[in-house]
Parts: structure tokens; C-alpha cells; sequence
């Protein structure tokens, strides 16, 4: 099996690096595995295919039974093969054998954690240089952080959206903050500091969230080791927290960054239609957008539109309701789970909730920390991308999902 430990490590190496690349990746531990079988090296399990009905699976299904409801069916088989990731990731794990499967897991993180150093550096790196250029070296003021040096203008390298690289990002902040990957702290706190310092230029309000959510159980669980009372770690929780809040409100208040999180997200939570959100650009806010997308809903709430209806339909829907900005982008829903009852109605939807309760239901019940905040990270995300429909999220979410899924049963099943 070493040669699928292999695959599974530079899969996570070229995640964070290139989708594309990452995709070439897991074709081939699926040809690797289908290989091995054929040659009997692996075997068939058959306790493990109820695990398939918890898994991604149940997303490839709602794209099935598009089948029957969607009126372009040449659009519903391209995004078949999109999401075939969601029909094969789950089902090699039923050929994976327990034993070698928390290795093959802790490879892949490996694999995430190097390819998510690399990328993070290079993107900084590039970052910087940019920024010298016109410039004295090391003279910093506040236009490091303005428009041109974060968010989508930091990862166009790359070619991956930022709030998508955030997501990386954080499963390895949580590897790095529970797990310890590397036995030498110097090489642990390095690779702390570059994530972080990738996550400040994403400009991602969500990812932004989520990292201080990540921070948050990090400190519970540091201080309720550190001291022995509750009174002490409250305290010291909460004097950490306002020491962060305070030196970060100093350092990015009159930056592009601090605008984003506060005037920005203000507009974008607020009804906007043909309003500028900045000095330079008009839009319509995504709170407009979802009103849209629920008229599309009311309309058909049962089964949907079938997958790959979306966008169309909310382009008609805009411009009959004056978002104009909103079309002429053929902006989706910016919200996993309006998404899925566009396309997919109500029944879309609870089976989206059903694979998210369910797997954290698992990673609770396993004790599994970083499982559980991967199931809390693409939840949470799905308010504001459509993430498990895009490349970089569908690959992300088949892997990892049933990586930890197969992970949390094997845990469970030794107790």
C-alpha cells in the first residue's frame, strides 16, 4: 500500500497548489485502486457499505434525480461527471483496508500541510515583491492591505478563490494546533506564522470567522489544561481575546481590510440594489440576491429545477427585479443552502443537513477534533459560497469527507 500512502500525500501537496493538478492526483488513486483490486491486493468489504449512505454519496444522488426533473438533461450529465468526485471518493473506501487507513489519512494532512506552506509562501512572497516594487524595501504602511495585495489579486497566481484556499488553510491550522505534525516546534511555529499571514491577505470575511472560531477552541482547550479552576482560564480567555481584538483593531483600522469586514459585510447583510459598497464600484448585496433566489424557491419548493438551473434562472430573476449588477455578473446565490433548494427543493436540502449532522454526529461521537472542524468549516462556508458545487470545493469535500467518515467509523468501532 505504499504506493497509495504516495498518491494520498501528493494529493493534499497539490490541493492548496492547483486544482486542476489535485484532480490529476485523485484520478490516479482511483485508477491505483481500481489496479490493486483487479490484481486482488485489496479486497471488497462489505461492512463498511452503510457508511456510503452517510457519505458524499447523497450529494451524486440529488444529481441523479435531476434527471427526472430538469428540463436541459445535457447540462445536468456535464455536471454529473463535475461531481463524479461526490459517487467514487466514498466507494474506494470501501476497498481500504482499517488498518491502513489512519495511515493513509495522516499522509494526506501531511500532503495538505506541505502543499499549503508552499503555496502560502509563494503567494506572500510574490505578494511582496509586488508591493517593494514601488517602494523602499521594508518600508510597510497601509496599502500593503489595500485592494491590490489581498484577496482575489493575492491568489490570481494561483487561480484558486480565496475564501476556497482559506478553507485549506484552516484544516491545517487545526492539524497544526491539535495534531502537531512536526516533532521540531521550530518548523511547527514557521508553518503557523505563513498560514496566518496567507489568511490576513485572502481578505475573506468567512474565512476571517472561521479562524477565530478555530482560535476560540484552541484557547478552551490550552486553558482548561493550563488551569484548574474555571474562573482562571475564563479570565485568561477572556484577557486573550481582548488583547488580540485590540492589537488587531490597531494594526488594520484605516486599512482596506478593516473596511471589508465592517462596511463591506454591513452592505452586503443590508437590501442594496444598484448601490456602491465602496468609492469606486456599484452592485447588488448578496442580501437582494438571496431574495431572488427564495422567489425562485417559493416558486418550486418541493424538488427544484434540477442541478445546473441555477444560474440561468437567477439571471432571469435578477434583472426582473432591477439587479442589474447581479445579472450582468451572472452572480450564483453566494449560499450553499439556497442553492440546493433552487435545485434540488426541500428534499435537496435536508439531505445536505442530514450528511452535515451526520458527519459531525460522527466526529463528535469519535472525539476526532479536526474532523469535526472540517464538517463546521464547509457548513459554515455554504452561507456565503456555493462550495460544494465548484471544482475546488467538490474534490476538498469527497476527499477529506470521506477520509475522516471511514477515520470515525474505524475509531468508533475499536471502542
Amino acid at each position: 500500500m505504499k504506493i497509495l500512502r504516495v498518491l494520498f500525500f501528493f494529493f493534499g501537496v497539490l490541493l492548496p497548489l492547483s486544482t486542476p493538478l489535485s484532480n490529476g492526483a485523485l484520478i490516479a488513486v482511483y485508477i491505483t485502486i481500481a489496479v490493486l483490486f483487479l490484481l486482488k491486493k485489496i479486497v471488497y468489504q462489505a461492512e463498511k457499505v452503510k457508511l456510503l449512505f452517510l457519505s458524499v454519496l447523497l450529494l451524486f444522488f440529488l444529481c441523479l434525480l435531476s434527471l427526472l426533473i430538469a428540463e436541459d438533461i445535457d447540462k445536468v450529465i456535464k455536471i454529473l461527471g463535475r461531481r463524479s468526485a461526490y459517487l467514487l471518493t466514498p466507494m474506494l473506501f470501501i476497498l481500504i483496508a482499517q488498518s491502513d487507513l489512519e495511515k493513509l489519512k495522516n499522509n494526506s494532512l501531511k500532503g495538505l500541510l506541505l502543499g499549503s506552506v508552499i503555496s502560502a509562501f509563494i503567494l506572500i512572497f510574490k505578494n511582496l515583491t509586488f508591493y517593494f516594487a514601488t517602494r523602499p524595501f521594508l518600508s510597510i504602511d497601509n496599502e500593503l492591505f489595500n485592494f491590490y495585495h489581498t484577496g482575489f489579486q493575492f491568489t490570481a497566481f494561483l487561480d484558486i478563490h480565496p475564501s476556497y484556499l482559506g478553507v485549506y488553510y484552516l484544516l491545517v491550522l487545526s492539524c497544526l494546533f491539535f495534531q502537531k505534525p512536526f516533532k521540531n516546534r521550530t518548523l511547527n511555529t514557521f508553518s503557523f506564522i505563513i498560514i496566518i499571514l496567507a489568511i490576513i491577505f485572502l481578505a475573506s470575511r468567512i474565512v476571517y470567522i472561521l479562524t477565530a472560531f478555530l482560535f476560540l477552541i484552541f484557547l478552551l482547550n490550552w486553558t482548561k489544561n493550563l488551569f484548574n479552576t474555571k474562573l482562571g482560564a475564563t479570565v485568561s480567555i477572556l484577557g486573550i481575546i481582548l488583547l488580540i481584538t485590540f492589537s488587531l483593531n490597531k494594526l488594520f483600522k484605516d486599512t482596506y481590510l478593516y473596511e471589508r469586514i465592517t462596511k463591506e459585510a454591513v452592505w452586503e447583510l443590508t437590501p442594496n440594489v444598484s448601490e456602491s459598497y465602496n468609492t469606486n464600484t456599484k452592485g447588488d448585496s448578496r442580501v437582494s440576491r438571496w431574495g431572488s433566489a427564495l422567489e425562485l424557491f417559493y416558486e418550486k419548493p418541493f424538488f427544484g429545477y434540477g442541478v445546473g438551473s441555477e444560474k440561468g434562472l437567477l439571471e432571469k430573476k435578477y434583472l426582473k427585479n432591477n439587479l442589474l449588477y447581479a445579472a450582468q455578473n451572472k452572480y450564483d446565490t453566494h449560499n450553499q443552502y439556497l442553492s440546493y433548494l433552487i435545485e434540488s427543493g426541500v428534499l435537496g436540502l435536508v439531505i445536505l443537513l442530514f450528511f452535515l449532522s451526520t458527519n459531525i454526529y460522527f466526529a463528535f461521537k469519535a472525539k476526532d477534533i479536526i474532523s469535526a472542524l472540517f464538517i463546521v468549516s464547509i457548513a459554515l462556508i455554504g452561507l456565503v459560497e456555493n462550495f460544494f458545487n465548484n471544482n475546488a470545493g467538490i474534490t476538498f469535500i469527497a476527499f477529506f469527507g470521506s477520509v475522516f467518515l471511514f477515520s470515525n467509523s474505524y475509531l468508533l468501532n475499536k471502542k
